[in-house]
């Protein structure tokens, strides 16, 4: 059996997904590891057969407490388990709802009112117990005074940051096509974007923004690729399927005057990926908040499974079409014009 991992294992309802992937992508952003089956289960691994090596693995335990997670099957299963293998249990009160028996004496973190003040407490409570954990006790021992040698560090060299690619206009690929993970990577390099663990030395592409009313949709255009961008996409998350409902959707409507909307490919998404974090997010902050990781067209190659881009952690992934949610930002040729 492999030895546990100082890692949090999020067990939550599918209906609080939303607020889940939310408070993951806060604390891994934070430097704890979690493990959160939207973020951490591979291409073609059986859903079941993942959750249980990741109870194995993972020494901590959250469950997200609501009216709709204390009454889910899984959700259950899942604390009896975690209870069972003598995991450390970290109860998350998001939803006022009758705490479970079993775990009702001890103490929960309160979401309810303030979140990031309930945010907060787990960062310290993780980090206060593993510093516990990790650093040895120090016995002290009667010793001769000795004279310290005094040892000079040398100064640090600066390293200079990474100069910002500053094209004219750059046209990248707008059809539709799978992707392996080498696809992803090559792609990634050639465009020197930045991505936090498969490019994170990629300078980024200078965006020239100009966000614009049109009919009353607002709509982001960068000249440098070209791309007319919606500057906020949809109010849920949604599964694959549903996201291309409501592409359809919204080419029925004509936001914007236009009817040419489509999903993004990895390359045009992750073209508004920045290398800093700006309000919470690596995107500009011309672009709404709400939409942390957006759909798009591409797909993995020989699965069912689409590429996603991850604003809230500067990654992008890959989901499954069925069980597993992301938002929406459309996007379109800016050069096409409205019917």
């Amino acid at each position: 059996m492999k030895e546990e991992e100082s890692k949090i294992f999020i067990s939550y309802s599918r209906k609080d997904k939303d607020f889940a992937l939310r408070l993951a992508e806060d604390l891994r952003a934070a430097g704890v590891e979690i493990w959160i089956d939207q973020l951490d289960i591979p291409p073609g691994v059986r859903w079941d057969d993942a959750v249980e090596d990741a109870l194995d693995l993972c020494k901590y335990f959250m469950v997200i407490l609501s009216p709709v997670s204390v009454e889910s099957k899984d959700v259950k299963d899942e604390i009896a388990y975690a209870l069972d293998a003598g995991k450390k249990i970290i109860p998350v009160f998001y939803k006022e709802c009758k705490i479970p028996l079993r775990i009702r004496r001890l103490n929960y973190i309160d979401f309810t009112s303030d979140y990031n003040s309930g945010k907060t407490k787990i960062i310290e409570a993780m980090k206060k117990d593993q510093t516990l954990q990790t650093e040895p006790q120090i016995v002290k021992e009667e010793k001769p005074k000795e004279v310290k040698k005094v040892v000079k560090t040398p100064p640090k060299k600066a390293v200079p940051k990474p100069e910002i690619i500053r094209p004219k206009t750059t046209v990248f690929r707008s059809n539709a096509k799978e992707l392996s993970v080498a696809d992803v990577k090559s792609m990634l390099k050639k465009h020197s974007f930045f991505e936090v663990e498969w490019n994170k030395n990629g300078k980024g592409f200078y965006n020239k923004f100009e966000v614009k009313t049109i009919t009353g949709d607002k709509v982001v255009f960068d000249s440098a690729s070209e791309l007319m961008w919606q500057q906020s996409g949809s109010d849920e998350s949604m599964d694959y399927e549903n996201a291309k409902k409501w592409i359809a959707k919204l080419n029925e409507k004509g936001y914007a005057g236009y009817k040419d909307w489509r999903l993004p490919t990895l390359e045009e998404a992750m073209s508004l990926m920045e290398r800093e974090v700006k309000n919470d997010l690596y995107i500009n902050p011309v672009f709404d908040s709400e939409q942390r990781w957006i759909w798009t067209a591409d797909q993995v190659k020989g699965e069912s499974w689409a590429w996603v881009v991850g604003f809230g952690l500067g990654n992008c992934g890959d989901r499954g079409f069925y069980g597993y949610y992301g938002y929406v930002r459309a996007v379109r040729s800016g050069q096409s014009s409205a019917e």
